[in-house]
């Protein structure tokens, strides 16, 4: 008994084509090879083997971008873009012609560069790019190294011949030697990395070059305080201002410490000398301040109210209390000032913002209507320097008695 296509596989008879009356799906075997029209649930009509339909399970030819319908798969409608760019080369065959997705190698004319290159057109439409442009294929004068960066190609090195910038392009993970325009520094660096903005290490202070950025040629007025007894791992000519590298110093009043070879550069003196500096602050800028207005200070002094106050301006009866005070002690010091008439102004100390305590110090003369107009920070900086120079004096004198 033979077995009809309707009986066998009835869900083709939907797709069966009317262009193929009188014959139908009850009347053909489902081993037919006999070539007829079908008509799919995407409105296509094709022609097909029964076989291969009911055997392959084949369906729409152009659905499945097995056969080419001009407008519906084929390159010119589907990736007008890329239809644009098909070289004449090509020729006779057009992209009306194959399909989006074809494994056939084609050949493309770059519509930005004008160049030509032959790829899959199934790569083509995945994405892939005109390769001179992307780089991935080299052209002199177009797109080499020394083309696109004549900046850069003058700093390569002759240290890499017969390699030359315009035989490599800027995506080349080449190792390859450069010489610094702005420092004459010779270092090894990729090709890429220098495209993509990798600066010379020593302009970049990540290398020292002696003569040029290392300590002892930027902050020779460091070398002076350089310990070069203790620090023997390390020569201030071969280490930058840069280095976080905790060294040994020794300052002008003989102090030894640790600090920070970025620190010493930044400004930062002797530990020592600063914690000493910082404690007599108040009474200096109190002093200094008094000064300006010819007016004397009494230290810790306790003839006043029987306690010794921390600053006192007897001109006007202004006490300065900058030292952490004990409740009870204060709180007599406020009752026997205010038995004597004397105004007491408290300005919490905490050793960390110098021109803030300046600006209070300010404020308690202002509060007795002593007005101080002068630049604090440049106060700040002469503060200082009355300080060490100072100790410094006092220095010398232990040492011209020894």
């Amino acid at each position: 008994m033979k077995r009809m296509l309707a009986d066998v596989c009835p869900e083709l008879i939907n797709e069966w084509s009317q262009r193929n009356l009188p014959l139908t799906p009850d009347s053909v075997t489902h081993g037919s090879n006999k070539i007829v029209w079908w008509n799919g649930k995407c409105g296509h009509e094709w022609r097909a083997s029964i076989k291969n339909r009911v055997i392959s399970g084949s369906g729409c030819p152009y659905c499945s971008h097995n056969a080419i319908l001009e407008g519906y798969n084929d390159l010119a409608s589907q990736k007008p873009e890329l239809a644009a760019e098909w070289s004449a080369r090509n020729a006779p065959l057009l992209p009306t012609q194959v399909t989006v997705f074809a494994n056939r190698k084609a050949w493309w004319k770059c519509k930005e560069c004008g160049n030509e290159w032959e790829t899959l057109i199934s790569t083509r439409s995945d994405g892939s790019k005109c390769p001179y442009c992307s780089g991935y294929i080299l052209l002199k004068g177009f797109n080499d190294f020394a083309t696109l960066y004549p900046q850069l190609a003058e700093e390569w090195s002759d240290r890499n011949l017969p390699l030359t910038p315009d035989t490599v392009n800027d995506k080349s993970r080449k190792n390859v030697w450069w010489k610094c325009r702005t420092c004459g520094y010779e270092w090894k660096s990729v090709i890429h990395s220098r495209a993509k903005g990798a600066m010379c290490p020593v302009c970049a202070d990540r290398a020292v070059l002696t003569g040029y950025n290392d300590l002892a040629t930027t902050d020779p007025h460091l070398l002076d305080e350089w310990d070069f007894d203790k620090n023997t791992d390390f020569l201030p000519e071969h280490i930058s201002r840069h280095s976080m590298y905790s060294v040994w110093w020794k300052c002008p009043l003989n102090h030894s410490y640790k600090a920070a070879i970025s620190d010493r550069a930044s400004g930062m003196g002797c530990k020592v000398c600063d914690k000493e500096y910082k404690s007599v602050l108040p009474k200096l800028a109190i002093m200094v301040y008094a000064g300006m207005n010819k007016m004397s200070v009494k230290f810790d002094d306790d003839s006043i109210i029987g306690i010794p106050l921390e600053s006192y301006l007897s001109e006007e009866k202004l006490a300065i209390e900058t030292s952490k005070p004990n409740e009870n002690e204060y709180r007599l010091k406020q009752y026997l000032c205010k038995k004597r008439n004397i105004k007491l102004v408290y300005i919490p100390y905490k050793r960390t913002d110098e021109i803030s305590l300046l600006e209070k110090i300010k404020q308690a003369f202002r509060s007795v209507h002593i007005y101080i107009n002068s630049d604090t920070e440049k106060d700040a900086e002469i503060i200082k320097q009355r300080f060490y120079d100072w100790r410094l004096r006092q220095s010398q004198s232990v040492i011209a008695q020894k």
